[in-house]
């Protein structure tokens, strides 16, 4: 990790920096399949990966294993998001490092709709790992003034949305790009026979792990426009 210092090595007698972080070593890939009920309800499965900094803070969320009941933990995860629901988590032990981290759930959510008339939805999160969807929680500070510790980091949401023969979709969310000197915010909405995908990915990427306090500039207005899309409605018509 770079904290922008010199270290001095005594076996080497001599100073050197640590190295870069860089974007792709430091990771979330999530995939998830979600299938929209005639009824409301989502039936949803979700595979996701991790590696660098990223992998590390899951371990040590998990270090103990899940000594919740796991309805208390999937409870949790829903309710970052205002979901209800219920569902199972299986992620890799905290001590088997020398095997990658893996997050698998199968979960199941109340009605996120009344299908019987046309109206909208949001596209759910569901029991995930929800890297880009936290940042949609919490409003960063409008600006800093001494540099702050910043990570480089990439995270992608792979969603498929299966729909239901009841529903005709009229319209779906617009697709995003945002891009500022550090961070770098995607979405794409595809409507495909049967079904909507979703790809959205959110890049940190700095060339120190000190950032100056006019950086906060940019985390700010990509947390604008993340809260923004995560806030834009498939809009339906009930058949």
């Amino acid at each position: 990790r770079d904290w922008s210092s010199d270290v001095c090595s005594s076996d080497l007698n001599r100073y050197g920096r640590t190295p870069k972080m860089h974007s792709a070593d430091n990771s979330e890939v999530s995939r998830t399949e979600l299938v929209l009920n005639a009824n409301g309800e989502i039936e949803g499965t979700t595979k996701a990966t991790m590696s660098g900094t990223l992998e590390i803070n899951r371990r040590f969320a998990y270090l103990a294993g899940l000594t919740n009941r796991m309805d208390t933990t999937i409870n949790e995860l829903l309710l970052r998001f205002n979901e209800i629901g219920r569902g199972h988590l299986e992620v890799t032990a905290s001590s088997k490092t020398d095997l990658p981290y893996r997050w698998d759930s199968q979960f199941s959510l109340e009605p996120i709709a009344d299908l019987k008339r046309s109206g909208a939805f949001l596209i759910p999160v569901g029991a995930t790992p929800g890297y880009i969807a936290e940042k949609t929680l919490h409003k960063p500070l409008d600006k800093r003034e001494f540099p702050f510790v910043c990570e480089s980091v990439t995270a992608e949401d792979h969603v498929t949305l299966k729909l239901p023969e009841n529903i005709e979709i009229e319209s779906i969310p617009a697709d995003v790009t945002h891009q500022s000197a550090h961070v770098r915010y995607t979405a794409r909405y595809q409507q495909i026979p049967g079904a909507l995908k979703v790809e959205r990915q959110l890049v940190f990427d700095y060339p120190s792990r000190k950032c100056p306090a006019a950086y906060q500039a940019e985390v700010v207005e990509a947390s604008r426009v993340i809260r923004a899309d995560f806030k834009s409605a498939v809009v339906f018509r009930a058949k």
